[in-house]
């Protein structure tokens, strides 16, 4: 499909359901910006506090702003992929330092998982059990493509 007949519109939905706080946080990038979009795309971020766990809420806005930042330093000869690494390695270093100067290591933490569309391209990076899907409209195919990281799934394939 060719990107000038490919029509990407940004959106999101949250639902708290009977939690006190929303943890999830969320961010775009590249829709408005012509000569970012040209070399890298459009972004959409999406992470999740994890729950029990003090701070979650922060740690996920953290993690999005820092993969926003990071992946708008993409430079033109930068891959995709690549930039996207980087930004998920930036934003774990912050939820690590965030952790380190608040509740103590292991006591914050947060999933991501993002994609960026660049031309006929997907490119994602995820970390943790929040989910990525490739829904595709012309059979209406909704495909898991993300496997989850946490510990009840590593037991379950170590079984």
């Amino acid at each position: 499909m060719n990107e000038s007949v490919m029509k990407l519109s940004p959106g999101n939905a949250q639902w708290i359901g009977r939690r006190a706080e929303q943890q999830d946080a969320f961010g775009f990038a590249g829709f408005d910006q012509a000569y970012f979009r040209a070399h890298a795309g459009v972004l959409a971020v999406l992470a999740d506090g994890m729950g029990g766990m003090r701070n979650g809420g922060g740690a996920s806005r953290l993690a999005v702003q820092r993969m926003l930042e990071s992946y708008w330093e993409k430079r033109p000869d930068e891959s995709n992929s690549d930039a996207l690494m980087r930004g998920l390695a930036a934003a774990n270093t912050e939820v690590y330092d965030l952790a380190c100067s608040s509740d103590g290591e292991g006591n914050v933490g947060t999933t991501l998982v993002a994609a960026a569309v660049r031309g006929e391209h997907l490119f994602w990076v995820a970390a943790g059990d929040s989910r990525r899907y490739l829904y595709r409209a012309a059979d209406g195919s909704l495909t898991q493509c993300t496997q989850d990281h946490n510990y009840g799934n590593d037991l379950l394939l170590a079984g």
